[in-house]
């Protein structure tokens, strides 16, 4: 007996010491801002999110670092997203913009801070792993914080807490779920971990976020197995089977009492295709995504929607090739790792969240996603200028 226990101790043992050298490996300053991140309520005296403020803190301290790695996709990724950005300053410039839209100045803003934080991270000029559990620990916090009646119920009987917004609240604890497993290792942890983000995606009552976390589950648990034709038919079954649970199960249980709520829903859609159509093929601007019913303002319920009313089918197409070839990598051949498949299953997510949530693109959830996929591509920096000096001496 003491012969087969000594092993399983000994690899216990390895294993606690892994953890904690994972731990002692963790940035403080990077865990915080993580923690941070996840904050939307406003800043005092600022009037604009906590996290808008936490994005320009991560720029600032990512250029303050040296890039330990390479990313041959930032060379693309960087140009395609400073043209889409200017694309949209000039529509919001010369399209005469309505009274009830939003400044289009400060949502350009915050996209431009986006996209500067999510160049950088990936470089390793901010440690992923230290943000993403610190993010962790801010939607961990948020449950009891919100249980213990700490901060305004802005949802009666729905967790918002710290997000806000119960829809925003279901989408970030979808998205961690995966940016977790992305980072995480063994499974002792990530079952942990993983619970209590569970935990909160269900108290936020968020129905499109629910099917979303159980389609990225079924990706990542299938992906690995199968090629790119399968995994488009994988992605068909999907949607198909997300459009069934919407229609056949969206009131049973906690939601029954869902209907006045649908039914308003059903009205912000109707006026919101109405806007889509007037926007036409190039969009109207930024801050025009509100629809109006009765002389008030409603956000949209569809991030695909927002986008065409914004940018039009340009900046639509932008998004979808920048989610879906930058982390789908839907014409890759062979199969997906098990690593690659979590975080394709974290843009599964954003993907479904955005057929019923109105801000998906471009926010800190699809940022991380994002910057998970590049990371993966990345070199070390020193192999990387070993190969350009390399090259340059062989074709000079």
């Amino acid at each position: 007996m003491t012969a087969v226990a000594a092993p399983s101790h000994a690899r216990r043992g390895r294993m606690l010491r892994n953890h904690l050298a994972e731990v002692g490996r963790l940035r403080l300053l990077d865990l915080i801002l993580g923690v941070l991140l996840i904050v939307e309520m406003g800043m005092p005296g600022l009037g604009v999110p906590i996290n808008a403020v936490v994005l320009l803190a991560i720029m600032v301290l990512a250029l303050s670092r040296r890039p330990d790695r390479y990313i041959p996709a930032l060379e693309w990724l960087i140009p395609i997203m400073v043209l889409a950005l200017a694309y949209l300053a000039l529509m919001s410039v010369i399209v005469d913009q309505h009274d009830y839209a939003l400044d289009w100045k400060r949502r350009l803003i915050r996209m431009a801070l986006t996209v500067a934080a999510l160049c950088l991270m990936p470089t390793g000029r901010i440690h992923l792993r230290s943000l993403i559990l610190g993010m962790w620990g801010g939607l961990a916090a948020n449950i009891p914080v919100w249980l213990a009646g700490l901060n305004a119920d802005q949802y009666a009987g729905y967790l918002t807490g710290l997000l806000v917004d119960k829809n925003v609240a279901g989408l970030a604890y979808a998205v961690a779920v995966f940016a977790v497993l992305a980072v995480v290792k063994g499974r002792g942890p990530r079952v942990v971990l993983c619970s209590v983000l569970l935990a909160g995606l269900w108290l936020s009552g968020s129905r499109t976020s629910l099917a979303a976390c159980a389609a990225g589950l079924l990706w990542a648990l299938l992906a690995p197995h199968l090629h790119t034709i399968l995994r488009w038919a994988l992605g068909g079954v999907i949607y198909i089977a997300i459009q069934l649970v919407s229609e056949d199960f969206s009131r049973i249980g906690r939601f029954s009492d869902r209907v006045g709520s649908d039914l308003l829903r059903y009205r912000i859609d109707n006026a919101s295709l109405q806007a889509v159509h007037e926007a036409g093929f190039w969009g109207k601007g930024l801050g025009e995504a509100v629809a109006l019913i009765n002389g008030n303002g409603w956000f949209f319920h569809n991030s695909y929607w927002t986008a065409l009313v914004e940018g039009g089918w340009p900046w639509l197409t932008v998004l979808l090739l920048v989610t879906g070839v930058f982390v789908m990598r839907p014409f890759a051949s062979g199969h997906p790792t098990r690593q690659e498949a979590i975080i394709q299953a974290g843009a599964v997510v954003l993907f479904v969240c955005s057929s019923r949530l109105g801000e998906v693109f471009m926010t800190v959830y699809w940022m991380i996603i994002i910057a998970l996929a590049l990371a993966q591509w990345s070199v070390p920096r020193e192999e990387a200028d070993h190969g350009r000096a390399e090259l340059a001496w062989r074709t000079g």
